[in-house]
């Protein structure tokens, strides 16, 4: 019998958040640090929004000074969680459904 794995057996927990006032250079340099391609938004330990080097791009390419923008203005908002014990078919489908790279993993509402 196959047993399903559940996120908590495979999700990170070494995850890096950013406050939405942050600027977007701040998101710049934690995404170079961190080697990923995307960060969660959060205040107050409740997710509120992904940025991703995408997004950073986007800035740059504008032509616009990284430290005039905030992360709020330019991340995904209203990210799409997943809790611990769900499976890992339901996580690839909210991936795919919501075409996102990033599920936040959450307990009651609040990074787990």
């Amino acid at each position: 019998m196959v047993v399903p794995m559940s996120v908590r057996e495979v999700m990170r927990t070494d995850y890096r958040t950013l406050d939405p006032s942050a600027p977007a250079g701040q998101a710049a340099t934690k995404l170079r640090e961190t080697d990923r391609g995307s960060l969660l938004v959060a205040v107050d330990n409740v997710p509120t929004g992904v940025v991703t080097e995408s997004d950073i791009v986007d800035i740059v390419v504008s032509d616009t000074d990284l430290s005039a923008v905030t992360v709020e203005s330019v991340m995904r908002s209203d990210p799409v969680p997943v809790t611990g014990d769900a499976s890992l078919r339901e996580a690839a489908i909210r991936l795919q459904t919501n075409d996102t790279a990033l599920l936040p993993v959450v307990t009651d509402g609040e990074l787990a």
